[in-house]
């Protein structure tokens, strides 16, 4: 559930937190900070490792068992910042089933007074309400992913690849004999299987049955002295050539064969990204802060000249009545936009107002209705809850006329100032700009890709990343891609005495903004397979007409519309994204030309993909919603990272599933099934 059971803790005379559901402590009482130090900073010997990789464009990533207090991840990051290794990356991956709430842990980090600067940062991002990865982005050094959730379900869901495996292993669970589950032998073989080569673990555990485990998925493991009056700890490494025929099968791969990319390293970090909208300037930025040459084309004037460039976005989540590998992308999406809008305007002038959404529930909107009988089923009332007529118009400081589900988490912005702070962060390179720049075609080369305008070079990377909206499909090798025009008009009014006192974004049939620069957006209209981009009197009729039944008092907006701008939305045929690498379609059409006959036939060949050929577009109406995610994921991708995705979501969001599912629908003669089977 994406709605959290927080941990239950008692807080000892002596200032520790005590888990009363696992009867032990969070730390050693002979000392947290020292404990961390000895059991897992020495014991990986981080320090000299660290050194070694400081002058590299590597990434050291370490994944923690049991992130509790945070104290390991702090001491880690102490170190590293310490160190300063100029251009090598930390990624630290923290698995927690139970985490503290936000009060509890600052309680537990008060005890260390010389960490202040490290935990005040940490506890002005962290999420303690909803389940999945949740990023965290510090700097552009230091990533930290909290899986909130069961760790063998998370592991499971990782995406790995030769060049992504785990550094360094923290197992700090709680007591074995206690919580046995994040001891067992299964998650040791999940562990093994995403290690890289000489990875290495540590433990302040020093248990026979941890040993055996160990030992069995494949790590050579030995003991060293243990911390205060523990006698022995664990420590342990993983072998160069384990025997893959004592691996069980959840070491294998087990994703459809259509999923699974092939490894690239990219050895010059270069890129060119097509488009200047909210997809492509965060994809530029999730590159460029990882060190990557990036070139932005577009062919506007200016950035965000198209569906992007409306005065006021509004961040909201895209709500569903149910759990759904999509929904959870949504939320993860709407979480990650927040932490990042509050980043960011620290920085720059984003024009940023976190005040929340109210989002109207009626005859239209039956999940929403169905949301607002069962709070805290499908989400946390921290992030979305439930509140009557009277408690939606307290919020929104106007008479609304219906119900609402309230959104603390989201609000509006300036997108085209958001654009600006993405080109503008002082990370890595400098990101350079070709505008009122045609790209037409794309040619494969050796190293990669060139991106041509008629028979002119415009510019040549390794890699390229399609962020052009509806324009994505108007290369050969995407032009099979079900992308869908929808015009979307925004209507601009002034606002007035009474209008002034909303505070709140609300969102009906429309959306409304409070008033900047004593105006208000309302929007959007919705026309599928519409390009005109001409404003239309009907759409800003229709605009306000239905916004004003949002309130009680229908003479509390202006009757004219004072500006108007319309622009092509992107959409796809399923209304999902569509984020990930891009397959050779020729190809794919071949190698699994056996769906056609039974769409439950097994494919073991993995498919060919278009190397170093990306896509990001479809993001429909919630661009500020899922546009960040889905940059950082693709930069994480491309850049062999750890993902910010589980596979369910990365695969959903795949191009290749419509290449899938257009083959199981067919027979070998050409005609529909009566029954599709959906990849």
């Amino acid at each position: 559930m994406p709605d959290l059971q927080n941990a239950e803790i008692r807080w000892l005379e002596s200032g520790q937190p005590y888990s009363e559901k696992f009867s032990d402590t969070y730390y050693s009482n002979q000392g947290g900070l020292e404990e961390g130090h000895h059991v897992f900073v020495r014991a990986n010997s981080l320090e000299p490792r660290w050194k070694q990789c400081a002058s590299g464009d590597s990434t050291f990533t370490i994944a923690e068992l049991g992130f509790g207090s945070g104290l390991n991840f702090i001491l880690c990051w102490q170190l590293w910042q310490q160190l300063q290794p100029s251009r090598a990356r930390l990624h630290y991956l923290a698995f927690e089933k139970f985490p503290l709430k936000k009060q509890d842990l600052q309680q537990a980090l008060c005890q260390w007074p010389q960490l202040e600067e490290f935990s005040r940062t940490l506890l002005l991002y962290y999420p303690d309400h909803s389940s999945g990865i949740q990023r965290i982005c510090f700097n552009q050094q230091l990533t930290l992913d909290l899986y909130f959730g069961d760790v063998k379900e998370s592991l499971g869901q990782r995406y790995r690849n030769p060049l992504n495996g785990i550094d360094c292993w923290f197992l700090d669970g709680f007591n074995p004999k206690h919580n046995p589950s994040m001891w067992d032998h299964e998650l040791t073989q999940l562990m093994f299987a995403h290690s890289a080569p000489s990875a290495t673990l540590s433990t302040y555990s020093a248990a026979g049955q941890v040993r055996r485990n160990l030992s069995a998925a494949g790590f050579s493991v030995g003991k060293r002295p243990g911390f205060g009056s523990k006698r022995e700890m664990l420590v342990a490494r993983k072998n160069e050539t384990p025997d893959l025929e004592k691996l069980s099968p959840i070491e294998k791969e087990e994703r459809p064969a259509w999923f699974r990319l092939p490894t690239r390293r990219n050895n010059h970090r270069t890129a060119i990204v097509v488009g200047a909208g909210l997809a492509g300037c965060s994809t530029a930025f999730s590159l460029a802060r990882r060190g990557w040459k990036v070139t932005l084309i577009d062919q506007g004037e200016g950035i965000a000249s198209g569906a992007s460039g409306n005065k006021q976005a509004v961040l909201q989540c895209r709500l569903a009545a149910n759990l759904s590998p999509i929904s959870r992308f949504y939320l993860q999406g709407f979480l990650f936009s927040h932490r990042q809008l509050n980043q960011l305007t620290q920085r720059h002038p984003l024009n940023w107002d976190n005040c929340g959404v109210l989002m109207l529930a009626g005859p239209l909107h039956s999940k929403l209705t169905r949301l607002m009988e069962q709070p805290g089923k499908f989400y946390s009332t921290r992030v979305v809850s439930p509140c009557d007529q009277r408690q939606a118009s307290d919020l929104a400081k106007v008479k609304l006329s219906a119900d609402a589900l309230w959104l603390p988490h989201g609000g509006w912005l300036d997108p085209v100032a958001l654009c600006a702070a993405y080109l503008g962060e002082k990370v890595g390179h400098p990101i350079k700009r070709l505008s009122n720049t045609q790209a037409d075609s794309l040619r494969q080369i050796n190293d990669g890709w060139q991106v041509l305008n008629k028979n002119s070079t415009l510019a040549e990377a390794e890699v390229v990343v399609l962020a052009n909206g509806i324009d994505a499909a108007s290369f050969a090798q995407t032009a099979s891609l079900p992308l869908i025009p929808v015009r979307g008009q925004v209507s601009q009014i002034d606002s007035n005495e009474r209008s002034k006192h909303l505070e709140a974004v609300v969102v009906s049939d429309r959306y409304i903004c409070p008033a900047v620069d004593d105006s208000h957006c309302i929007g959007a209209s919705y026309g599928a397979n519409e390009t005109d981009c001409e404003p239309r009197l009907v759409d800003d009729q229709e605009n306000l007409e239905r916004i004003r039944s949002v309130f009680q008092n229908p003479d509390l907006l202006n009757e004219e519309v004072v500006k108007s701008r319309a622009a092509v939305r992107c959409n796809t045929a399923d209304y999902i994204p569509v984020v990930g690498a891009m397959p050779d379609e020729h190809c794919f059409k071949k190698e699994f030309a056996g769906l056609a006959r039974n769409a439950r036939s097994p494919q073991t060949q993995a498919g060919t993909y278009l190397p170093g050929l990306f896509i990001n577009t479809g993001h429909g109406s919630y661009g500020l919603t899922s546009c960040p995610l889905s940059a950082e994921f693709l930069a994480s991708l491309i850049n062999n990272e750890n993902l910010p995705l589980p596979v369910n979501i990365m695969e959903s969001l795949s191009p290749c599933r419509f290449i899938i599912r257009n083959l199981k629908k067919q027979k070998p003669d050409g005609l529909r099934k009566s029954a599709i089977v959906e990849s």
